[in-house]
């Protein structure tokens, strides 16, 4: 008989952790002292027993046995050994560390404990000869040197041959400790006290065997953690006037889970809960037989799943049906991957069993056993199973046990099959998805139950003594149909399986008895005649009462399913068929249920999201990235994870095993977080194209899909590491259900995961989502994580300690990076300062360079909406159409003829090609190295860095205006930029300095750059600008005109009569232009006049254009006739050139349109003949000046009469006799001017004559 130890020793790990468990409790009776000692015993003793779990022959040794000590040494030695045990553990257990990463896994160590698992990996590794032992003596240096050694020790060891001791050298340490511990514990007997608790508790330890296919957590659970009580929960709930207002935008921002008020969609809420948490594990478990290799190549099977056997070719399936048939012609790791499909198989089963759902098991007369198939497959939009098929009769010839929503069909060839909307399944896939198909079962049946129990119903099942006749006519005559049929087979010399006895012995045993000897050969034609008989009179003798009693159960059952007035039926669901719904609310029930239950699909939106995925997947996980978004505040909350997140990146991408190794490593963890979402295989929007139904999976995409697998498998892998070891670290949090579950809440959404099937929201909402947003679950991660911070719950806590936590390492490394560029301390906190457009990012080689991820987006967004709070609307609209999905975004793209940075899209081929293709088809970092232009090695910075999952572009024309600016100003004033403008002359070194044609091309080329992010009021002034331009360019043209007409013909007065009144045609335009509702606010900025403040805040270029229209366009700029006063606007022009200088006012007439420096010779002259015959204009001034003071005027006047009224006028003129004197001496005074100055005479014959 095996001792209380040994059975022990004989469980499985799970088995030993139910145990311990259970101990914990029966040990509570016992002194503190004790309790704790039996319980490190019992530690000691699962530390040294290896894993029980049934291997192949191949299998390696037990790596954890433990090893016993040579015959040969004294006895001295062997005390002494004892005290070298401790040493010899630590340095096992540095190696064990150190090679984690690098052992590969021992078959049957899935369920171990971490630690266990590494260390029975690390005894069975094969190393090269001595690599064991340098890395076991590391310790001992690395201690050594630290604290100089511990000579005496070593050289007793030494001496009497203890190789522990001659390499201990820091007993004390910290680091001893556990392995002291440990290794003390391992040499306790399991005492009284404890085999007596034992021996209570171990048979219902030994029942439960160690599962890979676990259970779903309780309904009751799900729902309680899902809906707990909350004042934002019964806001949302909040009925007013008899309406819940917010109940809509609550159920569409959190799904249904937030609003859920009645058993119906409560227990939906549930049931999704369930199903995702199914769907997760079953991943998972699939991990178990996916880490031993892919079906396809380590087969070697054709693409129909046919193995070459020999001469004839076998399916897989019927491979796993009869495993034993074929084990000869299978290699090792082919058996290996046989029999741990069949364990799968054989948990599921039992998954089913223990969860009270009925199944026929199938019964193999020639020794096969169940291999659960679906040789193809029909999936909903989603990448949900709703139909299996077979495809001829090579297969199975019964199709196993079928899950509720399974159909099964049979088609001809493989061709039949995808013309009917299904694809071949490889076996592991097939396999996952009747393990999740499982798992909906289980859920629905909670589902069902739980609503049961909580809305009143009757069955329609007849009860009383009709129904039991009822039963007993059925059975009766079943028993009859199958003694005739084992009649006519024992006629006919046909055999008889056993399975056909069944049901007769309950209603005939005698006849029973009797037949069961003639199925075993004992018989005659006589006998097997008289059961004949037997049966035919049996049937005529009870036809009459079988008829009474079929009748009168019609009666019965028509008056019970009938649901009454206030009832209500759901025969379509079958967990409800045969009940009747009593409560007035039932009928409202039931429908939510089938709503739910039936979900809608688009067709058109399906095909969208096809394309999306694929632009999803190339803008968050076609590269590095995931380090750099994803998971860019784990690195500061637990660096640690971190790090060994990237390293499963690396190493997933180099190894197709590693991930489901290591979710096979950890699937104890991953089946005690049921809320953790496992990323695997396309399970999420990030990766979903690259899934078996991905866009990217499919036809001639699969050629660009399949070098960025590897991608793939690093993003899902350092993804789910993060999880795992982050659920590893809080799992000492998760003392409840519900506090669980905001664990793994809060795990998901630091690694940017949601699940909104497990949210409960609509298929259609869902479908809506996808296709108008870039990643509506990640946004939504992200939104929650942010929400959570203001939440006071243990998920509120965990957010808060790691944004923090993350943040500040974010902040430290951006002081680090300013640091290290030499930066100032306000250039350091400029980086800080999400208002800053230096925010987090670094100039580097002209190129602006920093981290990414979406809380950084948020955090600049924010910081850009409170110093402008004005351009809210400007800077959220850029942010959410810059998060638009690829399909949404380009077709607004190309609709508008812009994208939201402002680029053209369809200027032609090349813009049309690089949106349509460009920005859908390639990951964002080669978007970044081919077309975002520079240098080759601006290029490669960019690309690099947008791999990595930072932010990086060119840091554009403005930047490297300033840097030049500043440039040119220190070699010429030995002062920057700005602060040569804060000077005297400053605006006049400015303008000199601009006209460097290197500076006006770079002013040129970043006024382009700046008019793409023009908004608000920048838009007014540059439509204004733009408007003022094509007045000039009227003007400019017309004056153009009319010297080429001068040079034509002459006529110097026709040029100077069209320049004037283009001229006065500018002024009016641009009056006009002021006069316009879309420019009131420049008319506003230029009419208002300005305090010496004012003046003083404004930039000195804008200063210069409001003086300059001020005096040039005010309205006494205008005679009163309405005539442009040309002298006034030269003289004003020299007023202005006085106060500002020559250069200012060349400087702000070639922005406004006027350049002068653009006039053709001839209106050049015409304006020199101006200067010229000034003096000559001034001798009427001259002469009225010795006259009373209005005579010029009165002759003015009478100048204008003259034109048209000569009679008129010379009567005016005999009243006013000085005027015709003084006519006299202006002509005289004229004359002789002329004669003086030639010029003078020329100016007048040319223009004036």
């Amino acid at each position: 008989m095996m001792s209380l130890e040994d059975k022990i020793r004989t469980l499985n790990p799970q088995q030993r952790e139910e145990l311990k468990s259970r101990l914990a409790g029966a040990l509570n009776q016992m002194p503190e002292a004790t309790r704790a000692s039996m319980l490190d015993r019992l530690r000691g003793l699962q530390t040294s027993t290896a894993p029980s779990m049934a291997r192949p022959a191949t299998a390696p040794p037990s790596a954890t046995a433990t090893p016993q000590a040579p015959a040969d040494l004294q006895w001295w030695q062997k005390g002494l050994q004892a005290v070298a045990a401790p040493f010899e553990a630590v340095e096992k257990g540095f190696a064990t560390a150190v090679t984690a990463p690098f052992t590969k896994p021992v078959a049957g160590t899935e369920n171990l404990p971490f630690w266990e698992r590494e260390r029975a990996e690390y005894e069975a590794w094969q190393s090269p000869w001595g690599v064991k032992g340098a890395i076991q003596s590391v310790p001992w240096f690395a201690t050594a040197i630290a604290s100089g050694g511990i000579g005496v020790v070593g050289g007793l060891g030494a001496r009497l041959g203890i190789s522990g001791l001659t390499k201990a050298a820091a007993i004390g340490t910290k680091v001893l400790k556990p392995a002291l511990q440990v290794e003390r514990i391992i040499n306790y007997p399991i005492s009284k006290p404890l085999e007596l608790a034992a021996k209570k508790v171990l048979p219902g330890v030994v029942s439960k065997a160690a599962r890979i296919v676990t259970d779903l957590q309780p309904m009751n659970d799900a729902i309680s953690a899902a809906t707990q009580p909350s004042k934002l929960r019964s806001l949302v709930n909040m009925s007013i006037g008899g309406k819940q207002p917010f109940k809509g935008m609550a159920e569409a921002i959190a799904g249904k889970a937030a609003t859920a008020d009645n058993p119906a969609a409560v227990g939906l809420v549930g049931r999704a809960i369930l199903r995702f948490e199914g769907a997760n594990k079953a991943i998972a478990t699939t991990s178990t037989l996916n880490r031993l290799g892919n079906s396809k190549k380590l087969f070697n099977l054709t693409d129909e799943g046919l193995m070459k056997i020999g001469e004839k070719e076998v399916h897989l399936n019927t491979i796993r049906t009869y495993p034993e048939k074929y084990a000869k012609n299978l290699t090792s790791k082919q058996n290996d991957w046989i029999r741990q499909a069949q364990i799968l198989e054989q948990e599921k089963l039992a998954l089913l069993e223990r969860n009270g759902i009925e199944i026929n098991k199938l019964n193999f007369e020639d020794g096969g056993v169940y291999a659960g198939r679906r040789v193809v497959g029909k999936f909903t939009p989603e990448g949900e199973l709703i139909e299996g098929g077979y495809i001829g009769a090579g297969q199975p010839a019964k199709p196993g046990v079928k899950m509720a929503q399974e159909k099964t069909r049979v088609f001809n060839d493989i061709k039949e099959a995808t013309d009917a909307g299904f694809r071949y399944l490889p076996e592991e896939e097939a396999l996952y998805y009747n393990t999740a198909g499982a798992y909906n079962r289980v859920a629905d049946k909670q589902f069902a139950n739980w609503f049961l129990e909580r809305v009143p119903y009757r069955t329609t099942a007849v009860g009383g003594d009709i129904a039991v006749a009822n039963t007993t006519m059925k059975g009766t005559q079943t028993a009859l149909k199958q003694m005739n049929s084992i009649a006519l087979k024992l006629k006919n010399n046909e055999s008889v399986s056993g399975q056909m006895l069944r049901g007769i012995k309950k209603y005939y045993p005698e006849e029973y008895e009797q037949i069961k000897l003639f199925t075993k050969g004992k018989y005659t034609q006589s006998d097997v005649d008289g059961v004949l008989r037997f049966v035919w009179n049996e049937q005529k003798t009870n036809a009459a009462d079988w008829a009474n009693i079929k009748n009168e159960f019609t009666k019965a059952r028509k008056s019970l399913v009938r649901p009454g007035f206030t009832g209500t039926m759901a025969p379509d669901i079958p967990a409800f068929a045969g009940k009747v719904f009593t409560s007035p609310e039932a009928k409202d029930y039931i429908n939510i249920i089938r709503k739910e239950l039936n979900p809608q699909f688009n067709s058109a939106l399906n095909a969208v999201n096809q394309v999306n995925a694929v632009g999803r997947y190339f803008a968050l996980a076609g590269d590095v990235s995931v380090g750099g978004i994803q998971l860019l505040f784990l690195a500061g909350a637990h660096p640690k994870i971190y790090g060994k997140a990237m390293t499963g990146f690396v190493r997933s991408f180099f190894d197709p095993l590693y991930h489901d190794n290591f979710i096979a490593k950890h699937l104890a963890t991953i089946q005690n977080h049921p809320g953790l979402i496992i990323s695997k295989g396309g399970a999420t929007e990030m990766t979903e194209a690259m899934a078996r139904e991905g866009l990217l999976n499919k036809g001639p995409l699969k050629i660009i899909g399949t070098p960025l697998v590897p991608f793939q498998r690093g993003f899902e892998t350092a993804l789910d590491t993060a999880g795992v070891y982050m659920a590893e670290a809080y799992q000492h949090l998760g003392t409840s259900p519900a506090r669980m579950a905001q664990v793994d809440a809060f795990i998901n959404e630091f690694r940017g995961l949601l699940s909104t099937k497990r949210l409960s929201l609509s298929s259609t909402q869902r479908q809506l989502e996808r296709a108008t947003i870039l990643a509506p679950q990640y946004n939504r991660a992200v939104g929650a994580l942010l929400t959570d911070m203001t939440q006071g719950n243990l998920r509120g806590q965990l957010a808060r300690q790691a944004m923090i936590k993350g943040t500040g390492a974010i902040m430290a490394m951006t002081v680090a990076v300013s640091l290290a560029m030499g930066e100032s301390e306000d250039e350091i906190a400029d980086h800080l300062n999400p208002m800053s457009s230096n925010f987090m990012t670094w100039d580097v080689a002209g190129q602006r360079v920093g981290p990414g991820s979406k809380v950084r987006s948020l955090m600049y967004l924010f910081g850009k909406i409170t110093k402008n709070p004005e351009d809210a609307a400007y800077h959220a609209s850029r942010f959410v159409r810059g998060n638009f999905s690829p399909f949404l975004g380009t077709s607004i793209d190309l609709i508008t003829g812009k994208d939201y940075m402002g680029d053209p899209t369809r200027d032609g081929l090349l813009n049309l090609t690089e949106t349509v293709v460009g920005e859908n088809l390639l990951p964002i970092w080669v978007q970044s190295v081919t077309t975002e232009g520079g240098e080759l090695k601006e290029r490669v910075l960019r690309g690099l860095t947008e791999f990595g999952g930072g932010r990086a572009y060119p840091a554009g024309s403005y930047v490297e205006l300033r840097e030049l600016q500043d440039k040119k100003a220190q070699e010429q004033y030995g002062v920057s930029w700005e602060a040569l403008g804060q000077r005297a002359d400053g605006m006049v070194a400015q303008m000199q300095i601009a006209r460097d044609p290197e500076l006006q091309q770079l002013t040129m080329k970043a006024s382009e750059e700046s008019a793409k992010f023009a908004h608000g009021e920048q838009l007014v002034w540059n439509s204004y600008t733009d408007r003022a331009d094509q007045v000039g360019n009227v003007v400019l043209k017309e004056i153009q005109q009319a010297s080429v007409q001068f040079e034509a013909t002459g006529d110097g007065s026709k040029l100077r009569e069209r320049v004037n009144q283009a001229y006065w045609l500018k002024s009016q335009m641009m009056n006009e232009l002021l006069q316009q509702d879309e420019f009131k606010l420049v008319k506003d900025a230029f009419g208002k006049p300005l305090t010496p403040a004012q003046r003083q805040e404004m930039q000195p270029q804008k200063l210069l254009y409001r003086d300059y229209n001020e005096l040039m366009y005010s309205p006494d700029m205008f005679d009163q006739y309405g005539e442009y006063r040309f002298d006034e606007a030269d003289r004003r022009r020299q007023q202005f050139i006085q106060h500002y200088g020559s250069e200012a006012l060349a400087s702000v007439e070639a922005v406004i349109g006027e350049k002068r420096a653009d006039e053709p010779i001839a209106v050049k002259a015409l304006r020199q003949a101006r200067e010229v015959l000034k003096p000559y204009w001034a001798i009427e001034d001259a002469v009225y000046a010795k006259y009373a003071t209005g005579l010029k005027q009165i002759a003015v006047q009478i100048d204008n009469i003259e034109r048209t009224d000569r009679i008129a006028a010379k009567r005016l003129l005999l009243k006013y006799p000085d005027i015709m004197r003084a006519r006299k001496l202006i002509a005289v005074a004229k004359k002789r001017m002329k004669l003086q100055h030639p010029d003078m005479a020329t100016a007048l014959r040319i223009f004036y004559s």
